[in-house]
């Protein structure tokens, strides 16, 4: 398993270093956003999403957020930061989450509510 990560560390280095150095910043973002929905799928199956058509599902509701994101943002900067201070806000509650761990084990269970926080997650990232 650390062999394969390594691997797919040195793969995805130089090209993401090539993609910062060299792509504008709306490339970058496109370019981004599918390493985002990449995570959408692998967050489809930390939610136990064993049926590919469920996962691809979820990947295309991150794929969307991130559009709207993108257009929310894109005629003015200045909104980046709501999306941030929401992100910042979600580590918050998962800081008192991870605290109150054992009390609170009943919210892994719920398919939905783990699909809002992989949002939670994946989309403040791609900012």
């Amino acid at each position: 398993m650390l062999k394969l990560r390594l691997i797919t560390a040195a793969v995805l280095i130089p090209i993401v270093v090539g993609g910062v150095l060299w792509l504008s910043s709306a490339q970058f973002a496109l370019f981004f956003a599918g390493f985002a929905v990449i995570g959408g799928w692998e967050w489809s199956r930390f939610l136990r999403m064993n049926n590919p058509l469920l996962r691809v599902s979820y990947a295309t509701i991150v794929a969307a957020v991130i559009l709207l994101c993108w257009i929310y943002v894109i005629g003015n900067p200045e909104r980046v930061l709501a999306i941030l201070i929401t992100g910042l806000v979600w580590w918050i509650c998962a800081l008192v989450l991870v605290y109150s761990y054992p009390k609170n084990d009943r919210i892994r269970s719920n398919r939905v509510l783990g699909m809002v926080i992989g949002l939670l997650v994946i989309v403040p990232c791609w900012i």
